[in-house]
């Protein structure tokens, strides 16, 4: 395919250091001086692919999206033809228009092999979220580089500096006058699977930077399962297809779409699965009906169980369609000291009138295990204008179990010192209509009731004391970001009515927030944020409740709310104290400490720094420092929590990632 292995032979290592930089320089500007960029522009793309197990066991049925190949035939080979909307190089919709092969219902097996169907090698990454380029200018410093020439083009080699395994391994041949890439071949190990990749580029677009092909052959191992797979892509095939063409299974549409004869090999799974559906339906005519009926069920229920205990479930019927998140799946799981183990499950619903006007539900359930209670946030959306981001919202959900210090003192000063109070339940009901006025201001407008009661009423009855807290209040927030890839500053403004719907609190709050999250050279990202609250008027000193400054229920994994949250900061000072002031600063990058490491380095995908300040009324400055990363495996953090300049408390965090792309 590259055609730049016969030669290799005749190569001879350029020893001219100063036309070797120039070489590779004009490749880090390529795309600034002549590739064109696609923009909402569609392709037409033929795929074939193949699996082998060459090992499986009864652990492969865990794996998500496996459970085909876990059970039935080892190999299959499956083919679809596709269009791809392009947006950009890696923004891209893939819309499958035309399927064949052997997998039971064309069902979808390993995505992440189709996500890396079209590489960026021009940009900082090759693969949307993944894999460092060795030829854009920024991740040079994790690369080292080797040239060589012959005739009219040049060979770049390139490897890695570390083994971290966002980095790649592999050849360039390049055009040394223009530093466009004529066809490269790389390899590495990423998120569970070893790839090799054979890329392409268009000889008769010298300036597009699409391939015109790539093939990817992939090795998955896994508790002593070992998946052979293949991809091979091929790009701008002529035939377009009617756009109301979708999932059409057809083997005769399919071999005239095809853009290449099949191998040999491909040709002889065809032919064995033919041979194993025939041994098959000889089968079913020996059987009477009543054995036939029983064991087809038994086969339907074992389909169903296998395919949604591990897989997300998502099913289209018209205007309707539903997701459901895996039964069991350890994504779901995470652990941290002060919650414990803690489990999650998503579902979703939707129905569509039109275009621009939708109905979701999304409900979000889970349960923690130490605090031993379930938590809930019942969302039901009504989108009425997409592109301005416009949609009416109704939350129902609950929120921690909590206590008051001052509430505390004053139970014991009429129940005795000993004396342990009942924790208060917490829910609440929020309903809000968002829209975007302007590119740069957003507007939400909203109500919302709150409730918190004790968990003994009783007690507190005896104890002469209030048992049951409730505010209704209007909200008013306005978004602001003045620059585009700027910061977002928000303020939020809540005045409760007492008496109405039977209030008992009078308050009046302010809220600002600004958020920022910086992409530097090399996939380093700063997050930032700063923000302070405080209640100009306030009916009692017992319970207060900040919108943006809360304790996070049920957190999720490393890309969702790590960054700008307290992961130790005690759950009273949320709701004790009558302002905050609080700032947090995160730094995310490939190569921080551990990826330099010898073997460390080949597990460790990303590490983050983390410093959070809390400055509250009822206690001294908080500091929060960690160290945080991510493998292929799971994510940590260590956590260490200080007060004034005194040490206070270290905590963990662990959520898995295994799986987490797929």
């Amino acid at each position: 395919m590259l055609g730049m292995i016969a030669l290799m032979p005749s190569i001879s290592f350029s020893r001219d250091r100063q036309r070797d930089s120039l070489t590779i320089c004009r490749i880090w500007e390529f795309q600034e001086r002549y590739a064109q960029m696609p923009h909402d522009t569609a392709t037409n793309v033929y795929m074939v692919y193949s699996y082998d197990a060459k090992r499986r066991n009864a652990l492969l049925y865990i794996v998500p999206t496996m459970y085909r190949i876990a059970r039935g035939e080892r190999a299959h080979i499956g083919e679809s033809y596709n269009k791809v909307q392009l947006h950009s190089v890696n923004d891209f919709d893939v819309h499958r228009q035309v399927v064949s092969g052997t997998i039971p219902h064309h069902a979808s097996v390993m995505p992440t092999i189709k996500a890396m169907a079209m590489p960026n090698l021009y940009g900082i990454q090759l693969f949307r979220d993944r894999l460092l380029s060795p030829f854009h200018r920024s991740n040079r410093f994790f690369y080292k580089y080797r040239v060589s020439y012959a005739g009219h083009r040049a060979y770049v080699y390139f490897r890695p500096r570390s083994g971290n395994t966002q980095l790649v391994k592999g050849v360039a041949e390049i055009d040394p006058v223009t530093g466009r890439i004529i066809s490269t071949s790389f390899k590495g190990y990423y998120d569970m699977i070893g790839f090799h990749v054979n890329v392409s580029m268009d000889e008769k677009h010298p300036h597009s930077i699409i391939p015109v092909e790539c093939a990817n052959d992939v090795t998955f191992k896994f508790l002593g399962n070992h998946i052979d797979a293949t991809l091979h892509g091929f790009y701008n095939q002529p035939t377009t297809l009617p756009d109301s063409i979708h999932n059409y299974a057809n083997d005769t549409l399919m071999a005239s779409l095809r853009a290449v004869p099949l191998t040999a090999y491909q040709r002889e799974l065809y032919t064995q699965h033919e041979i194993q559906e025939q041994l098959r339906e000889k089968k079913e005519e020996q059987r009477d009906s009543t054995e036939e009926r029983y064991i087809q069920i038994k086969d339907k229920a074992w389909d169903i169980i296998g395919e949604h205990l591990i897989n997300s479930t998502t099913a289209t019927a018209g205007a309707t369609s539903v997701y459901v998140s895996p039964l069991f799946n350890p994504l779901y799981m995470s652990y941290s000291s002060s919650k414990g183990i803690s489990y999650k499950l998503r579902l979703g619903m939707q129905y569509n009138w039109d275009n621009h006007h939708f109905l979701s539900f999304s409900p979000e359930m889970g349960y923690s295990f130490k605090v031993d209670q379930l938590y809930y946030s019942l969302p039901l959306r009504m989108t009425y204008n997409p592109h301005r981001n416009g949609f009416t919202e109704l939350v129902v959900a609950n929120g921690n179990r909590t206590s008051n210090a001052l509430l505390y003192d004053d139970y014991q000063k009429a129940m005795g010192e000993n004396a342990s109070m009942p924790y208060f339940k917490d829910s609440y009901i929020q309903m809000y209509n968002n829209i975007r006025a302007f590119k740069w201001l957003e507007i939400v407008t909203g109500l919302i009731y709150h409730r918190r009661w004790s968990s003994d009423i009783p007690l507190m009855q005896e104890a002469g004391l209030p048992y049951e807290y409730r505010s209704f209040a209007p909200q008013f927030t306005i978004r602001v970001t003045p620059w585009s890839n700027g910061p977002t500053l928000a303020a939020n403004y809540e005045q409760s009515i007492s008496n109405l719907f039977r209030s008992n609190l009078r308050y009046e709050r302010w809220e600002f927030d600004g958020v920022y999250k910086h992409i530097s050279k090399g996939v380093r990202i700063f997050n930032f944020r700063v923000g302070t609250g405080f209640y100009t008027q306030r009916s009692t000193d017992y319970f207060v409740d900040f919108s943006n400054f809360r304790d996070n229920n049920l957190p999720s994994g490393w890309e969702d709310d790590w960054s700008g949250q307290f992961q130790m900061a005690d759950s009273r000072w949320y709701n004790e104290s009558n302002y905050y002031l609080r700032g947090h600063v995160s730094y995310d990058s490939p190569l921080v400490m551990l990826s330099w490491l010898p073997f460390v380095g080949n597990m460790v995908e990303t590490e983050r720094i983390y410093l959070s300040a809390l400055s509250i009324k009822h206690t001294r400055p908080y500091i929060e420092l960690g160290y945080g990363f991510r493998t292929r495996f799971f994510s940590t953090g260590l956590f260490a929590g200080f007060l004034g300049k005194q040490y206070h408390s270290f905590s963990c965090k662990f959520t898995f990632e295994l799986f987490r792309r797929w």
